[in-house]
């Protein structure tokens, strides 16, 4: 009852179109919080971006905007599929966090029922998206899906859920790979010197994204620390406690060298090199050293805009090693 009379529903955006009884299901979307779904997206911005600079032939623009396109849709359909999942195998903790108590199910304004209901709609919707692209995609989307559904649970028996989160969430750079016919781990190239660099490199953008989401996505677990720890849900910033700093610059300075090592193997220019390295380690620096732990806005902007700020960095030096690439091949 409390938490009904408390509950203002969402009146921007989509939300003014909508019915209000199809709003609690754009609510476990959260088609209403959309900076975790641009925070996601941004790892296919990676992916597309790293796969079109070191692919055999480099692809024209117009099928880049095109894919793009398809994964926001699918980034879209997945992230809103995940939240529907987390709510209903969380509904009983969100109860007891401040922030989350007033989510659809957890409020009881849809039954676990509609809500595994609803999972399976969008996750069809989800397969019928990637019919599109080429058959290796499915399997990395399945892994990807298969990551996403295992999440929850992770909060419930350890204390690292964001690092099971970025190493599904990193699973965009093979994907996207893929989208483009460079696909770094099915495709067989031990006998290709090239290959096996590109292979290398993918590797370790990988790494760089598991990195990238860890440090993001625990700077938002700051937000519920308190009623966290109270509620049994563990979470890296439980681990951490108040005094993390250091640790996030470590983690920041790992992602950079591998980042560095990405751009040595790919054999990019000062253009990557500057562009991404340079640029991100410098956002990681301001994200470190700015970010108040116990202001939750703090923590949510460094979320949201500053995510993508992040994710952005990574991408740039590669869309203009890209841009070379592309100028280059038009004189040859």
């Amino acid at each position: 009852m409390g938490a009904s009379n408390e509950y203002k529903p969402p009146t921007q955006g989509i939300f003014a179109l909508l019915p209000s009884s199809l709003t609690p299901y754009a609510e476990l979307m959260r088609l209403h919080r959309l900076a975790g779904c641009y925070f996601y997206y941004c790892h296919y911005v990676i992916g597309l971006s790293f796969a079109a600079c070191v692919a055999p032939s480099p692809p024209k623009p117009w099928l880049l905007i095109v894919l793009a396109s398809y994964f926001m849709a699918w980034v879209l359909i997945l992230r809103g599929a995940m939240c529907t999942w987390n709510d209903n195998v969380d509904h009983d903790l969100d109860r007891q966090v401040a922030r989350t108590r007033l989510r659809p199910i957890a409020r009881g304004s849809v039954s676990p029922v509609q809500g595994h209901v609803f999972l399976l709609l969008q996750l069809v919707v989800g397969a019928i998206i990637l019919q599109v692209l080429p058959t290796p995609c499915l399997f990395y989307a399945a892994i990807t899906t298969l990551a996403a559904l295992f999440y929850p649970f992770c909060k419930r028996v350890t204390h690292l859920p964001q690092i099971f989160l970025g190493l599904g969430f990193g699973l965009a750079i093979f994907m996207t790979g893929a989208a483009l016919n460079v696909d770094f781990i099915l495709q067989h190239s031990s006998n290709d010197g090239d290959g096996h660099r590109r292979r290398l490199a993918a590797l370790c953008l990988y790494a760089a994204n598991v990195l990238y989401t860890v440090i993001v996505d625990t700077l938002y677990a700051y937000q519920d620390m308190e009623d966290d720890i109270k509620a049994g849900v563990g979470s890296l910033a439980v681990r951490l406690g108040r005094t993390p700093k250091l640790v996030f610059s470590f983690m920041a300075a790992a992602q950079v060298v591998f980042l560095v090592v990405v751009g040595i193997l790919s054999q990019f220019t000062v253009i990557y090199f500057v562009g991404s390295c340079g640029t991100t380690a410098l956002v990681l620096v301001s994200m470190v050293s700015l970010v108040n732990l116990t202001d939750p806005a703090s923590c949510a902007w460094w979320f949201g805009p500053g995510s993508c700020i992040l994710g952005a960095s990574m991408a740039i030096g590669m869309i203009g090693e890209y841009a070379k690439r592309q100028v280059s091949s038009a004189y040859l």
